[in-house]
C-alpha cells in the first residue's frame, strides 16, 4: 500500500481518514472534502479465513456515533491485483479507509492478535530503510509475519 495523493495520518490528527483512490475517484472526492462516517461498537476483522469479511453485513457491530472526517490523503493497494487470489490479508477492499486510532469506540482486547495487513510503518529517514529491514527481519520471521518494502519505484 502507497500514499497516492495527500498524506498518511499522523499521531496529532483526531477527525481525518486516509482512502482508497480508487473511492474518491468513483465518488468525485478529492484532499479536503469530508466524509460522514459511523462508527460501529466492535472490530471488524477485515480479512479473516474466509477472506475480506466488510461484504458480509452480520459480522458488522453496531453503529454507536457519527463523525465526520477529513480526507488527507489516499492509497493505492499496489499488492491487489498480485496477491488478491492467493492472500488475502495483504489486500484491501475499495471500501476501506484508515481513521486515527483514537476514533475508535472500543479498546483491541489485551490478547488481540495482529494479523498480517493490519499495520504498516513509515521511515522517515530513507537512508535508514535498509538497516530498519535488517532490525525488523529476525522478528518478524519469528512471528510468521513477511516484510514489504515500497518506494514507489523511486530506487530504480
Amino acid at each position: 500500500m502507497v500514499i497516492q495523493e495527500g498524506r498518511a495520518l499522523t499521531k496529532e490528527d483526531t477527525h481525518a481518514c486516509v482512502v482508497n483512490a480508487a473511492l474518491m475517484e468513483i465518488n468525485g472526492l478529492k484532499i479536503g472534502d469530508r466524509i460522514t462516517v459511523e462508527l460501529c461498537d466492535k472490530l471488524l476483522m477485515q480479512h479473516g479465513v474466509l477472506g475480506a469479511t466488510a461484504v458480509i453485513p452480520e459480522r458488522y457491530g453496531k453503529p454507536v456515533k457519527t463523525v465526520e472526517l477529513e480526507i488527507v490523503g489516499s492509497y493505492l493497494d499496489i499488492d491487489a491485483q498480485y496477491e488478491r487470489d492467493a492472500s488475502d490479508w495483504w489486500c484491501y477492499t475499495p471500501n476501506t479507509l484508515f481513521v486515527p486510532l483514537s476514533l475508535l469506540p472500543v479498546e483491541p482486547p489485551a490478547d488481540y492478535p495482529i494479523r498480517p495487513g493490519e499495520f504498516s510503518m513509515v521511515i522517515e529517514d530513507a537512508y535508514q530503510i535498509e538497516a530498519f529491514l535488517n532490525a525488523a527481519e529476525p522478528l518478524a520471521k519469528e512471528m510468521g509475519l513477511k516484510l514489504r518494502f515500497s518506494d514507489r519505484g523511486w530506487m530504480r
